[in-house]
């Protein structure tokens, strides 16, 4: 059994659905003092399949988003009905916020689109295993003032370890650069950190690997595989 099945498990067995983090975990999900990523993933702190880009110009699946155009790039609504804010567009800011009682319930609901939650494991489930690690820093990711998506990195300083351990970017703003931008922020504060000299990530190859997104931002492969994901590393 998978480690975030044990944790989600232990989790759910506790409050219930989705619908109960809010109260699980009160008015602050992210606690004040240094950051601090996945214990469940052993001392590597391996990735769960980050559902990526498969190509750097045109990618499919919605965890990583590249930068390259799309004709169909804008969406049609001009507000959103979740939020109530303007739609973002491509030239929206993208910032990591913290998760609290005010933005869960939207953070949660955002999803893949069909057949990437293979993946990625659901905002939810990745809230969950954040309350059982002592090394999870997780954010939302943010397009101007709406939600969009989820990232999250297990983070040992006294190792030291920065893997990335979640990401994804809801199905309905994909493919407008968001996921490039939240990495390159992701990528620069692991830069920032004390002792930190390489980012790593894990990723499921062929058809809609995400491989070719992460060369472009500088990952490259170490040939080393757990537990069939390839790793990838970014040296600082």
């Amino acid at each position: 059994m998978r480690a975030e099945n044990r944790i989600a498990g232990r989790f759910y067995g506790q409050i219930g659905y989705k619908e109960d983090l809010t109260r699980s975990f009160g008015k602050r999900l992210i606690p004040d003092g240094p950051p601090t990523a996945p214990e469940s993933r052993g001392a590597s702190g391996r990735t769960d399949r980050v559902s990526d880009a498969s190509d750097a110009s045109d990618p499919p699946y919605a965890s990583v988003v590249s930068d390259a155009s799309v004709e169909s790039d804008t969406p049609v609504a001009s507000t959103n009905a979740t939020s109530g804010h303007e739609t973002p567009s491509r030239d929206s800011v993208v910032q990591l916020k913290e998760i609290s009682e005010s933005n869960v319930r939207v953070v949660t609901s955002l999803a893949v689109a069909p057949g990437q939650d293979l993946f990625v494991a659901d905002n939810a489930t990745s809230l969950a295993e954040a309350l059982f690690s002592d090394h999870a820093w997780y954010r939302a990711v943010y397009a101007d003032e709406t939600p969009v998506g989820f990232c999250m990195v297990y983070q040992d300083l006294e190792k030291p370890i920065y893997y990335l351990w979640r990401f994804m970017i809801d199905a309905r703003y994909q493919r407008l650069g968001f996921g490039r931008k939240a990495m390159e922020q992701l990528i620069e504060r692991g830069r920032s950190l004390s002792g930190v000299s390489e980012m790593l990530l894990s990723i499921v190859e062929g058809d809609g690997s995400p491989r070719r997104f992460y060369e472009s931002l500088g990952f490259a492969s170490t040939d080393t595989y757990e537990e069939g994901e390839l790793v990838m590393k970014l040296a600082f």
